[in-house]
């Protein structure tokens, strides 16, 4: 991560989350300047979300081989929690992923998972819908959305939800390359594909290991 979107983030962190980062600034060498971070590559964000298609995706998307993660505290075995998939930014179901070289304090893109009750309509009637015959229903919106919702059963207290929706939401002004929708929904997927496995519902959530072409666009 940059240094001026460190400054951001730490902004919004813990009084001991701050102290520990200056220990380690503190520590870093003689002359006080920080180790370099090469960042990580696209496979090892987000507890390893992405798969080797999705990871092609996501650099060309961002333009960029090495990433960072602000929300080091993701991991998949917190992100199928029913607590977790039951509601948006709890800061463990929801990642994060930032180009390394990247200035923003936006993220490249956002996903996150939750539990629905049905496979709701995605961008029905909206310009730039790009359908996917992925999951139970699956588009891309726009220049920046993208869902998927597939069967996994989960039981959450007393009731079962047959649904999970993966969500990506991407900061439209920072994506690059020709195949916006397309790598969208690559990384979208894979990320599906790592929950449905953790949930044992791989073999009914229709979530191919290779995206395939669009079935409707509008």
């Amino acid at each position: 991560m940059t240094s001026d979107r460190l400054r951001r983030a730490v902004l919004r962190w813990p009084v001991p989350a701050v102290l520990a980062l200056a220990a380690v600034v503190g520590c870093s060498g003689g002359d006080g300047a920080p180790k370099d971070d090469p960042g990580l590559s696209a496979g090892q964000v987000c507890d390893g979300l992405f798969d080797e298609e999705a990871g092609g995706a996501l650099r060309r998307l961002a333009d960029d081989d090495r990433f960072g993660d602000t929300d080091k505290d993701f991991s998949v075995d917190k992100a199928v929690r029913p607590d977790d998939l039951g509601r948006f930014g709890t800061g463990h179901s929801t990642c994060l992923v930032y180009p390394e070289s990247s200035e923003e304090f936006a993220p490249l893109v956002q996903i996150d998972f939750s539990l629905v009750n049905g496979a709701f309509a995605i961008g029905d009637g909206v310009q730039d819908t790009v359908s996917y015959p992925i999951g139970d229903r699956a588009a891309t919106t726009g220049l920046n959305m993208a869902r998927i919702y597939f069967k996994c059963p989960v039981k959450d207290g007393e009731k079962t939800s047959p649904y999970i929706a993966a969500h990506l939401r991407a900061s439209a002004r920072q994506l690059r390359g020709e195949h916006l929708s397309g790598d969208r929904m690559a990384v979208l997927n894979s990320a599906a594909r790592r929950v449905a496995r953790r949930l044992d519902c791989l073999d009914t959530a229709n979530l191919p290991t290779t995206v395939p072409a669009p079935s409707r666009e509008q």
